[in-house]
């Protein structure tokens, strides 16, 4: 039982990598850690690529990095620009932002416009290089969101009143955007376990699966019905009701499912690890702000 509560408050179950929706919100969090990191004038790290990476090394050479310049006053970068140095091929990023009544970004509205654009494309979304958008960025995707989460509640700590409730917004729409982020890691990587669940566990083992529903994807175009509604099962009351059921050797049958489900996939390791960085971000918010 240890490991299925273990696996339940790491999200473990989200394994693998963000592409689709996730990928496009993951890009909006950065420009909106960005502009956050810009409302203290020294320190700036976000924005920042390496000038010559040396990818034998994994280091930046002669620690050469470079601000995003971009077409706002200051030579500060726009959404465009933003997107544009992630990924110089970047599919016309002009046209993905949208905004709210308030004239804010709106990340959901956004993230979609990015989604539909790569879609366009036939092209998958690539992963962000961190060397490419963080002042001492490597090639650690797990490490850079840390990082980003630490430097967004240390820019909190370090305003003012005054500063801090005049942009209290900014904040906040980070803080959706990452907890969206963590449902739609959730959403896509937990309905594939609970389908497979569905298909062995459930009809071979009748072991009733209990489910955590997770919401809409808000994916338009998607039409596959298993992956609209997105589920999580949750796999310590999945456990009890076995036990209580009076499944046979019902702790072995459920955990030795699920390691078995986790080991056959190779990426695993780094994904669980992805998902406690965002994890992390929530947990070091409650503690500031």
């Amino acid at each position: 039982m240890r490991f299925l509560f273990f696996l339940a408050t790491s999200f473990l179950s989200a394994m693998v990598w963000a592409g689709g929706y996730a990928g496009c919100l993951e890009r909006v969090m950065f420009f909106q850690a960005y502009e956050i990191d810009a409302l203290l004038p020294s320190g700036q790290s976000i924005g920042y690529r390496c000038l010559k990476w040396d990818p034998q090394r994994e280091v930046c050479r002669n620690n050469q990095w470079k601000a995003c310049e971009g077409d706002l006053e200051g030579n500060r970068c726009s959404f465009e620009n933003f997107m544009s140095q992630i990924n110089r091929n970047s599919p016309n990023p002009r046209q993905w932002p949208e905004y709210t009544s308030e004239n804010k970004l709106d990340a959901k509205a956004t993230a979609l416009n990015c989604l539909k654009a790569y879609k366009a494309t036939g092209r998958p979304i690539p992963d962000i290089a961190p060397f490419k958008i963080m002042k001492g960025g490597t090639v650690d995707y797990r490490v850079a969101v840390q990082e980003l989460g630490r430097r967004v509640d240390n820019r909190w700590k370090a305003l003012d009143v005054a500063a801090k409730e005049a942009n209290k917004p900014a904040f906040a729409a980070f803080d959706a955007t990452v907890d969206e982020i963590i449902r739609a890691r959730r959403g896509d990587t937990g309905v594939l376990m609970y389908e497979a669940a569905k298909k062995t566990l459930e009809h071979d083992d009748n072991v009733t699966l209990k489910v955590e529903d997770l919401g809409t994807n808000p994916d338009p175009d998607e039409r596959d019905p298993t992956k609209k509604e997105w589920k999580e099962v949750k796999w310590p009351e999945t456990l009890s009701t076995a036990i209580e059921d009076g499944i046979p050797d019902a702790e072995k049958t459920v955990e030795g499912w699920v390691r078995s489900y986790i080991k056959n996939d190779p990426s695993s390791t780094t994904h669980r690890s992805m998902m406690k960085s965002f994890k992390g971000i929530v947990a070091g918010r409650k503690l500031c702000r």
